[in-house]
């Protein structure tokens, strides 16, 4: 615990610099004069942001809008060319890059370019994957372009248990990925990727945690996460939310609704935003279908999107009347839990 403390602590402090750290601060002040003036300051740049690879995706899990092809807006990927127009037009605060939202990035063929670009803006890089195209070829060329931290999604220690919820999926295939980057990081002799376990808890697989803990440590990862699962409607899923609490979402297991006190405030919108693959900016990855439209960075310049008239407004209304923001209704940013 101790090392993966570290290692993520350097993996910060190594892209830091003071116009960074000065942004950070303003960030910070920026977003609690808004609590009082109830109005978006925006004299800052975001700390982080996320990309999309793609919006595809091998999977069908039944939580997701691409898995379960309810996706609103576009399939397709992120061309070259314009990956790299964004990534040379990104403010020079930025700190922290997600490369993904919806789809699974690996299933991008230029997936490792995009990871070494952020790199040569020495930005914290990371993504999410479900692990099944990593080959041994890929593992190494992921290491080699420098991410700094890989998550694999985990949800079950056997077969059954995983697909339950990773429709279409191989645990099989996920452990060798996993394996992949691991090999991949001793053969270079390299720290970073920071390889990651996340698992999803759910009522089929809860009596796994300690099966899982055993197979984090015997693939050598340097950390596992439990994780509360997003429910889009509890009747029609094949999955059904655990009844242990602590790793309960929601209220009961009858309504969809999110534990705590939703406030008129979110962290996020001052710190962050999203980039989908082609080039439309919203506020989060909560906003699935890019409705909250900032701007098309195809368009205009991301720093005028940053502070445009229509972000003002959105994040504005956040402050004001989030409750008539509907993605916001079953996200867990900004709520209270005392009474």
């Amino acid at each position: 615990m101790v090392r993966i403390k570290i290692l993520e602590a350097w993996a910060i402090l190594r892209v830091l610099n003071f116009k960074r750290i000065a942004n950070a601060f303003k960030t910070i002040l920026n977003y609690y004069l808004t609590q009082i003036t109830k109005y978006a300051i925006i004299k800052h740049q975001p700390l982080a942001l996320s990309i999309e690879p793609t919006s595809i995706c091998n999977l069908k899990c039944p939580e997701c809008p691409t898995g379960t092809n309810t996706l609103l807006r576009p399939r397709g990927k992120i061309s070259l060319v314009e990956y790299k127009k964004i990534i040379d037009q990104l403010p020079k605060e930025l700190i922290y890059l997600n490369l993904y939202i919806q789809g699974e990035p690996t299933m991008h063929p230029d997936f490792p370019e995009l990871i070494q670009l952020a790199n040569n803006k020495n930005l914290y890089t990371s993504t999410s994957t479900n692990g099944h195209f990593i080959t041994p070829a890929l593992g190494k060329k992921i290491v080699e372009s420098g991410l700094t931290r890989i998550i694999f999604s985990v949800d079950g220690t056997t077969q059954e248990s995983y697909e339950k919820y990773r429709i279409g999926g191989s645990l099989h295939k996920v452990i060798e990925g996993i394996k992949n980057i691991t090999s991949a990081k001793k053969k270079l002799k390299k720290r970073y990727p920071l390889v990651i376990i996340q698992f999803l808890v759910f009522k089929h697989n809860q009596h796994q945690l300690e099966e899982i803990k055993k197979i984090a440590k015997d693939l050598s990862v340097d950390k596992l996460e439990f994780k509360t699962a997003q429910f889009n409607n509890y009747s029609d899923s094949p999955v059904e939310p655990p009844t242990i609490e602590r790793f309960r979402r929601y209220e009961n297991t009858h309504r969809l609704r999110i534990k705590g006190k939703m406030l008129n405030k979110c962290w996020r919108q001052w710190h962050s935003a999203v980039i989908t693959w082609n080039g439309k900016v919203a506020p989060c990855c909560y906003d699935k279908d890019a409705i909250y439209l900032l701007g098309d960075i195809t368009t205009n310049n991301f720093s005028e999107i940053w502070k445009s008239k229509e972000s003002q407004l959105f994040k504005t209304n956040i402050l004001q009347n989030k409750k008539n923001i509907s993605m916001c209704h079953n996200c867990p940013e900004g709520r209270s839990f005392w009474s």
